[in-house]
């Protein structure tokens, strides 16, 4: 009998034993870990009794220096698989950063919340700066107006004499083409008219140009500039070749004139005063 009583002990403690083992590798279900952090992925497995992880970058072929770097993106298997806990569990990762990181992360993941809301921080800020910016050019309209005006009262008086000197400029041509004027007389009113707008220049530039219109007094003198080579092919409308010439000046007169009245529209733009255009 004592016999019998340790041979049934015997074997109800195997019986125990290979439950015990059979208890330990059944299969326990998977946590979710896609969308968090790399690291914490890491400590939910080891929690669920996990211990053995293949980390694959998603994007590219990058090896995770820091875990809290990255964030897992898809898991093999999926969370609510059961797996034996000494598998190895597949975790897909990328960076926060990467590009299209938004479209594969799990809606309910709590690094694309930081994601989107630092893109809606940046928005902010983004929309602050251009509300900025767009107060400052206000304001600095504003300001190249009042200057404007200022500049156009200084220098209306002026604008207007050389306005009529260009005028008369034309019909001095009209009596060259007619033969009422000799060479000389040509090379006399050149000079005439380049010491009157030389002065009108120095007028323009000196007094307080504003800035902004510093390139459209350069477009006048370019243009009047080009009046004095309108003069310049006056010398040559003598004899055979006097039609030619008189046609070719009218073509550079004709240049210069739409240059000059764009740059003088500029220069009165906004200043309740018209332009005096040729």
């Amino acid at each position: 009998m004592p016999t019998k009583r340790t041979t049934t002990a015997l074997i109800s403690g195997l019986a125990f034993s290979f439950a015990l083992v059979a208890c330990g590798s059944d299969p326990v279900e998977v946590p979710k870990v896609a969308g968090i952090r790399l690291d914490d992925a890491h400590n939910v497995l080891k929690d669920a009794g996990f211990k053995e992880f293949e980390d694959i970058d998603a994007i590219s072929d990058r090896q995770p220096l820091m875990d809290a770097n990255w964030v897992v993106v898809e898991q093999v298997p999926p969370a609510g698989d059961r797996m034996d806990q000494k598998d190895t569990v597949t975790l897909k990762i990328a960076k926060p950063e990467d590009e299209g990181i938004r479209e594969i992360l799990p809606e309910d993941s709590p690094v694309l919340a930081e994601i989107r809301e630092r893109d809606a921080d940046i928005e902010r800020r983004n929309a602050e700066s251009a509300r900025r910016a767009a107060e400052k050019e206000r304001k600095d309209a504003e300001q190249r107006l009042a200057d404007a005006k200022i500049y156009v009262g200084k220098v209306d008086p002026a604008t207007r004499l050389a306005k009529a000197a260009i005028d008369e400029a034309l019909v001095f041509g009209e009596d060259v083409g007619a033969g009422r004027a000799s060479v000389l007389d040509i090379v006399g009113y050149k000079q005439a008219f380049a010491s009157t707008m030389d002065s009108y220049i120095a007028i323009l530039e000196g007094r307080d140009l504003p800035d902004h219109l510093e390139n459209a007094v350069n477009d006048i003198r370019e243009s009047v500039d080009g009046f004095g080579y309108y003069l310049e092919t006056l010398y040559t409308a003598v004899g055979s070749t006097a039609e030619s010439s008189i046609a070719r000046s009218r073509i550079v007169y004709a240049d210069h004139k739409s240059s000059y009245n764009d740059a003088m529209a500029k220069i009165y733009e906004g200043s309740s005063v018209a332009p005096p255009l040729l």
